[in-house]
């Protein structure tokens, strides 16, 4: 598991010549968007090329404090809970996106989109205008071959500039960061392989099988505690069982509730 990151999307940051009272909007109208954003995914991460307390807006270059009047704004203090990671390169586990590729709108090169794309993320956008206001922005990926030719692919990146969006990217959200399993299947290894159903009862457990293929059930475990509920297996592997599970409670936990939701599961 990496850390969830989305990424700022610096088109949308030009106002123009517009006026001071409603950039104060769209600002803070941003900020409760990626508070709400962070409501669903409480470790996530914003990413942008400089930090936000840094960039200007408008033709009067307002700094943030300037727009917010002073740090005690409430916005300000939201804005103070949000990890920030600059620059873009800094994001923890981040993909890198190829110097042979970009994301492009219009005729502009998105480089917060480019690196949402390629961590399979989302943008946060100031949604001042159109197409920034939307939930999702149309864009062209560019890779320039080996040949020497230029190919280019429609793409859509989803974006959060409203709280409402993070509700739309709910999903999104809650899996980015994340290796999601295409089935029961949570974890497999050499020596045992970890399932957990839909619509399962009792306590929060998992049940190890001796390998992904198997459909006998060697031990049914609880997640919170450790405690076996059924099946029984020798020491030294009931030592590795315990550990992954201990190290990875907040996950299977979360899991849990991902099989009582119908929603994918995240492997280990």
């Amino acid at each position: 598991m990496r850390r969830p990151v989305v990424y700022l999307n610096e088109l949308s940051a030009s106002f123009g010549r517009m006026a001071t009272e409603n950039i104060v909007k769209v600002v803070i109208q941003t900020i409760e968007s990626l508070r709400a954003a962070q409501h669903i995914r409480g470790d996530l991460t914003l990413s942008s090329n400089q930090p936000l307390t840094h960039m200007t807006f408008g033709a009067k270059r307002h700094t943030l404090s300037g727009l917010l009047g002073n740090e005690n704004h409430e916005s300000w203090q939201m804005l103070k809970a949000i990890a920030v990671a600059c620059p873009y390169t800094s994001a923890p586990a981040a993909v890198l996106p190829g110097e042979d590729e970009e994301i492009v709108h219009g005729r502009l090169n998105g480089i917060g989109m480019t690196w949402a794309w390629k961590n399979r993320s989302l943008i946060v956008s100031f949604g001042h205008r159109k197409p920034w206001e939307d939930d999702r922005i149309n864009v062209v990926y560019r890779k320039l071959e080996n040949s020497g030719r230029i190919t280019r692919a429609t793409k859509v990146i989803e974006n959060i500039s409203h709280p409402s969006h993070a509700v739309t990217w709910k999903m999104i959200l809650r899996n980015v960061g994340f290796s999601i399993s295409s089935s029961s299947l949570v974890y497999e290894s050499i020596g045992f392989a970890m399932r957990m159903y839909f619509d399962d009862h009792g306590f929060p457990h998992v049940h190890v099988l001796s390998s992904r293929s198997s459909r006998k059930v060697l031990l049914k475990i609880r997640i919170d505690n450790c405690a076996t509920l059924d099946g029984e297996v020798n020491g030294s592997k009931l030592k590795e069982i315990v550990q992954l599970i201990e190290s990875n409670k907040a996950v299977l936990l979360e899991n849990w509730e991902r099989c009582r939701r119908g929603d994918h599961l995240i492997r280990l």
